[in-house]
């Protein structure tokens, strides 16, 4: 069942960091550049006027980094000591002012910047004779770039979403249940979210989900652990093949890839996972794994996993 297909990779991203070694990145400023919508301003989701919630998603980012426990992490206290040193700015990196340079930051690999573009409640209510009634979603968006130090250019850049329901709000003859409160958990909740989906995507950018052995009973070990994966994830695995590289510039653009399997989580620890073949075979130590939409039903069958409904 082998099926052949050329997937580009951000290939001179992957290979800057050397092999053996843990690469060194620094949280600087996420600043917030979404429209406050009338909602977001009656449930004060953002503090006031002190956008506290774009030092929370920062932390919430930076613990999420460490427990993948891939990449030594600068918070950003400690990397303004580090740019006032050099005299540069945090505001400066946020605004990518320093791309196309190579910048003097020993021990550092790469930095982390962007912005929150998008964060607010949609709502969906309806109502019938004294009752009214219905749900609210938080979404959130953060656009991210990772600056490679070394060159000073940005070598991942990507928009990354998340959402989170309330458990709904209502009404019955004016007297409210719910509201406020569920909405305020809802905003936390898509930060987190958000927060792991964005260490997710640069993690396995840096350091893809590779097979670290398959087992004599035919256990597949995997080198991320709760971090990233979670018991039912789907994956393919993939062998890698010849690269292709630019004429121009001489950049690999990618590797040619041949889907050999998938696999099903089974089990997670803190570092690694245990996977077990639910499709194909040949797999080998080293192979690239990348989770799917897929989830494998009670008969072991691989199937699109079915999209549920918010409201």
């Amino acid at each position: 069942m082998k099926t052949k297909t050329a997937l580009l990779a951000v290939a001179a991203f992957l290979c800057s960091t050397a092999f053996g070694q843990k690469a060194t990145i620094a949280v600087v400023n996420i600043e917030y550049r979404a429209m406050d919508s009338a909602q977001n301003k009656e449930i004060r989701a953002f503090g006031g006027e002190t956008r506290e919630d774009t030092r929370a998603f920062g932390d919430m980012l930076t613990t999420a980094l460490v427990k993948t426990n891939k990449l030594n992490v600068i918070e950003r206290d400690r990397m303004e000591v580090i740019l006032k040193e050099q005299g540069l700015s945090v505001e400066g990196f946020a605004s990518g002012g320093f791309e196309g340079g190579g910048l003097n930051l020993q021990g550092v690999d790469y930095i982390l910047t962007g912005a929150i573009t998008e964060f607010g409640m949609s709502a969906k209510a309806s109502t019938f004779g004294g009752f009214s009634g219905g749900s609210e979603k938080a979404k959130m968006a953060v656009d991210v770039r990772v600056l490679e130090v070394a060159t000073g250019s940005i070598g991942y850049a990507d928009t990354v979403s998340a959402e989170a329901s309330t458990g709904g709000a209502f009404k019955i003859d004016g007297v409210a249940s719910g509201g406020e409160s569920d909405a305020s958990a809802a905003m936390g909740e898509v930060m987190r979210k958000a927060a792991q989906n964005v260490t997710n995507a640069i993690v396995t950018s840096i350091y893809p989900i590779k097979v670290v052995t398959v087992q004599s009973n035919g256990d597949v070990m995997l080198n991320y652990g709760d971090s990233v994966l979670a018991e039912g994830d789907v994956l393919e695995v993939f062998t890698q093949g010849e690269a292709f590289v630019d004429p121009d510039t001489g950049e690999e653009l990618g590797r040619e890839e041949e889907l050999v399997g998938r696999i099903e989580v089974s089990s997670v620890q803190a570092r690694f996972s245990k996977a077990t073949v639910v499709d194909g075979g040949d797999i080998a130590n080293g192979m690239l794994a990348r989770k799917t939409d897929q989830v494998v039903d009670n008969k072991g069958r691989v199937k699109e996993k079915r999209k549920r409904r918010l409201f």
